[in-house]
């Protein structure tokens, strides 16, 4: 469904722009959050709702609805965008002669299960087009699923570029929050899942403490979707207790208004294994606050280390640290990485670029 998570946002990026420029589409989805199909249905774009779970054998029944939409629709071309449809899309091109199908990676295959890996080299040899949202995501799916250009390209995610934070701004974030200005404030937008370095935050946050006893991490993330979710927001909530750092770390839960929480931010931080494009990495950039990343996938190009921001190894809480505690201690750093941060996602990464990255990609794969 249309839901909070990264793929999802960049394909609602795409679902109200798309129109503008054009093409009519359709979102087919088992569902989502209000918000977003509100957005959607706004943009003038029609929705179908699948039947998460209809009766027989599920991908039979849900490649069968889908069938049903594109005759009834005279659709021609499918964009899958989430991982189960990117296994499921181009089966459906065996029962629609002249169906043109897009499939999409958003993360390294290192990191799929065999099972999965397996079923997207065996039907991935069917999309007319697979896209990846970085060069090291497309490297892996050369490497892992043996697929080359041109039938496998690259366009990366895209950010909407909002106004500049003003100083004032910024002073009734941290007044919302209860921060005063001599606090030194990391924000980690990250939903507690597998993989995104919550393991850390403990011993990252006591050693910049350590350094600077004014710092506050707010952590910002769902904790509830399912119960790996919930253990992981529990094991983190016990580390941070046992090195009596609760009044250092904030566990926020789901934040709607992201530009609120960068606004309050002296410096954001990933801690992720891996990275396909990180958006929560590129909307702190875009609001020009500077970003302490692993050096993992999309983080290496969207980020130059010591122009972008910095690069830190993964699983290294030491690492990540000295990082901090380098801009905590140097606001004109702070400064001169944010700027260009910000200079960077504008130039190369609006969603005007990408969306017209993608409808030149519909347009090419339907001319044949």
């Amino acid at each position: 469904g249309l839901g909070p998570g990264g793929a999802e946002l960049q394909a609602r990026y795409l679902l109200t722009h798309l129109p503008a420029q054009g093409v009519a589409v359709r979102l087919g989805t088992f569902g989502g959050d209000k918000e977003s199909l509100a957005l959607v249905a706004a943009a003038g774009v029609p929705i179908d709702r699948l039947t998460p779970k209809p009766p027989g054998v599920w991908p039979v029944r849900v490649v069968s609805a889908i069938l049903g939409i594109l005759r009834r629709h005279r659709i021609r071309l499918v964009h899958s965008c989430l991982s189960t449809f990117d296994i499921l899309a181009p089966c459906l091109k065996a029962f629609a002669p002249g169906l043109e199908v897009v499939t999409s990676r958003r993360s390294l295959d290192e990191y799929l299960s065999p099972r999965d890996l397996a079923r997207l080299r065996l039907t991935g040899r069917w999309a007319t087009r697979i896209v990846g949202n970085s060069n090291e995501v497309a490297e892996s799916v050369t490497r892992l699923e043996g697929f080359h250009p041109p039938a496998l390209t690259v366009i990366p995610n895209g950010i909407p570029l909002p106004e500049t934070l003003s100083a004032d701004e910024r002073a009734r974030a941290r007044q919302w929050f209860g921060l005063g200005p001599d606090r030194f404030v990391v924000s980690f937008p990250a939903h507690f899942r597998r993989g995104k370095g919550h393991a850390l935050i403990a011993e990252v946050a006591r050693r910049v403490r350590a350094a600077h006893a004014e710092a506050v991490f707010l952590l910002a993330g769902d904790m509830e979707v399912s119960e790996q979710y919930r253990r992981i927001a529990a094991e983190t909530r016990r580390a941070v207790a046992a090195a009596d750092l609760d009044s250092s770390v904030r566990f926020l839960g789901p934040v709607a208004d992201i530009r609120g929480l960068q606004a309050a931010s002296d410096a954001s931080l990933n801690l992720s294994d891996s990275e396909g494009m990180s958006n929560s990495v590129m909307e702190a950039m875009a609001l020009g606050v500077p970003v302490v990343a692993t050096g993992v996938g999309g983080n290496l190009e969207v980020i130059t280390d010591g122009v972008h921001g910095l690069h830190v190894p993964v699983r290294d809480a030491a690492a990540a640290a000295a990082a901090l505690v380098r801009l905590a201690g140097d606001p004109a750093l702070r400064g001169r990485l944010g700027a260009a941060a910000r200079q960077r996602v504008a130039a190369e990464y609006s969603i005007d670029r990408m969306v017209a990255r993608y409808v030149a990609l519909y347009r090419e794969v339907l001319a044949g």
